[in-house]
């Protein structure tokens, strides 16, 4: 049976005011010591969606590199959605740099005279956004969790149907009137609602006793919910609106992680990273180390965060069917 841990801290002290895309991406920046330079588009009429040339501002072409995976962000007429490209080539004397277009998924579109460009080092903010989104996610199940719910029990009745997408922890209360977990039942799936699934619908869970248990005693259970509000523009706001500070820190540093663990990934695509295999090598090592202490320091925080060392170590018996 896993352990489920406590509820965060809610004293007014521990918590601070709700964290947008732009605080994340700030710390994160300043954590991963990544920054951008800035350029701009000078083409006289802009530059439209199939053009493989962008002529830049006197001497900025020197800014942007060819090296491994340079990806520049150019700001779209909706700002909140820019195009991400891969530089090919620069050419200084022309002030001009050769493109690809549309990359990680961002749409080829338009861009006018004086359109802004993001120019990275390693990490686009696409990419950072993405590792956010992704640390969130890994907060599930621990963090989002709903309130108790209970049902009594009925003399001879073994079966109970239980609502919720993820059970954390099932007990039952004594004859002494204390909660414990139970044991000698199955937590299985109504396959009646599974199919509705796509569209939202969350199947219902049935609690299934080796045994009759006895009449009138109160079943208690927790459930946590997928995670919700994930981040996409500037001015989103990471749910709950009150943030407790070691979340924040532990989304920072988990998503350093995860942008670290696509560097590594990168690196081994790009033969034009380093001048040499020796060096390419050496910058994959650095990588994966880097990446391995950013994960390190994430757990460590969650460990504080969930208050619980069993928290760490997964959950045992739900949803996978005996307890």
């Amino acid at each position: 049976m896993g352990i489920y841990p406590p509820h965060p801290p809610d004293r007014p002290e521990d918590l601070v005011e709700h964290a947008h895309l732009s605080d994340f991406l700030t710390e994160l920046r300043s954590r991963l010591h990544d920054w951008y330079n800035l350029s701009s588009v000078a083409d006289a009429g802009g530059i439209n969606t199939t053009a493989t040339t962008i002529t830049v501002p006197a001497g900025h072409a020197a800014l942007f590199k060819v090296d491994g995976e340079c990806l520049i962000e150019v700001a779209s007429v909706s700002p909140e959605l820019p195009e991400t490209m891969r530089v090919m080539s620069v050419n200084e004397g022309a002030n001009q740099i050769t493109v690809s277009r549309g990359w990680l998924g961002s749409t080829p579109v338009a861009h006018a005279k004086d359109a802004i460009i993001k120019i990275f080092d390693e990490f686009p903010d696409k990419v950072l956004i993405a590792a956010i989104n992704r640390a969130i996610e890994t907060l599930w199940p621990e963090w989002y969790i709903v309130n108790d719910d209970t049902t009594t029990t009925e003399e001879g009745v073994r079966e109970y149907r239980i609502p919720g997408f993820w059970i954390g922890l099932i007990e039952m209360q004594d004859s002494q009137g204390d909660f414990r977990p139970i044991r000698s039942a199955s937590l299985l799936k109504d396959e009646t609602w599974t199919s509705l699934a796509a569209i939202g619908w969350s199947p219902d869970n049935i609690l299934v006793f080796h045994y009759d248990p006895p009449g009138g005693r109160t079943l208690r259970y927790r459930k946590a919910e997928p995670v919700r509000g994930l981040l996409a523009y500037d001015t989103d706001a990471f749910t709950p609106a009150e943030l407790n500070p070691l979340l924040f820190e532990y989304i920072v540093l988990r998503a350093a992680h995860i942008a670290w663990q696509r560097k590594v990934t990168q690196r081994a695509r790009f033969a034009r990273l380093s001048a040499s295999a020796q060096e390419r090598v050496a910058d994959s090592d650095a990588a994966v180390r880097l990446a391995y202490s950013f994960l390190n320091e994430a757990m460590m925080v969650k460990q504080q965060l969930t208050r619980s060392p069993a928290a760490m170590f997964g959950y045992m018996g739900f949803p996978r069917g005996r307890i």
